[in-house]
């Protein structure tokens, strides 16, 4: 088992927040298990304990409302799920700009409370106990004002259906192969593009894992196929980066040729006819890394 630095009261909200935020910085460059043992370092920290606090605030299953969903209203930066033993979860942003730290359920609970008062129909029939896990089908962003009830949100010109807000970008793509290789593409595409609503493709924001490029290059790749270019766009400028960071990173790595394989396929047959999606989304797979 992996050695945990023993808790210690300096370690506040403010100070994990500030870590995770350093660990998703240092990631766009040296990836994200390097970027956490580079930081656990600097801070006299067990990679351990650094990689649990990122993979609290990064799980999927774990967050009460969807990731990078949340911005602080003071500094506009993005608010992470804090978990610190013997406190509650608590959202903050990342690096804190010194607010206090606001309850998650709190917040979670208003951001349902909105999401079932404005889009219902988003939410399906049993499932409105995880109406907050559907945010980002009707929300573009919220910004978090004192209070967990103090909510600014920034709705979406158009909603959309969210599938399987709970599942972790691996499982997705899994499930995304199986709706392509059997000659489903529609159904790929919503669940691929569901995991990436989160991905402002104007922020510059690199994919700090492997399963999240991979998502976008199938996205991508399947888009162009069924000429769903509004789709195909932020997927496709996703991947670019991810490209170009994996080739800074690891310059012989195979999945980059792979990968770039499948940006050149796009870019040349965006306005061609429509091609067979099986064998296009059987190609697009890059390696793993």
């Amino acid at each position: 088992m992996p050695t945990r630095t023993p808790a210690l009261t300096a370690w506040t909200p403010a100070f994990v927040a500030d870590v995770v935020a350093a660990v998703i910085e240092h990631a766009a460059v040296y990836g994200l298990h390097q970027a956490a043992r580079d930081i656990a370092r600097s801070h006299g920290l067990s990679p351990a304990t650094v990689e649990e606090w990122v993979s609290r605030a990064r799980a999927v299953q774990a967050t009460p409302v969807p990731l990078d969903l949340l911005a602080c209203h003071t500094c506009t930066r993005s608010m992470i799920l804090i978990q610190l033993p013997g406190c509650g979860r608590a959202y903050l942003c990342a690096p804190s700009c010194g607010r206090t730290p606001v309850p998650a359920d709190e917040i979670r609970d208003a951001v349902a409370a909105v999401v079932l008062h404005r889009t219902p129909h988003l939410v399906p029939t049993g499932k409105t106990t995880q109406a907050a896990s559907y945010a980002l089908g009707p929300i573009q962003r919220v910004t978090v004002g004192a209070t967990g009830t103090d909510l600014h949100i920034t709705w979406r010109a158009v909603s959309r259906q969210i599938t399987g807000p709970m599942m972790a970008m691996a499982q997705r793509l899994h499930l995304a192969q199986r709706h392509a290789a059997g000659n489903k593409p529609e159904r790929a595409i919503d669940v691929l593009h569901s995991g990436l609503l989160h991905i402002d493709p104007t922020s510059g924001r690199l994919a700090l894992d492997t399963a999240t490029a991979r998502a976008a290059a199938l996205l991508a790749t399947l888009a162009v196929v069924l000429h769903e270019h509004g789709r195909q766009e932020p997927a496709q400028q996703l991947l670019a980066r991810t490209i170009a960071d994996h080739r800074r990173v690891h310059p012989h790595h195979p999945a980059i040729a792979r990968m770039t394989a499948v940006l050149y396929r796009m870019h040349t047959t965006a306005t061609g006819p429509p091609g067979h999606p099986t064998h296009i989304a059987t190609s697009a797979t890059p390696g793993t890394s």
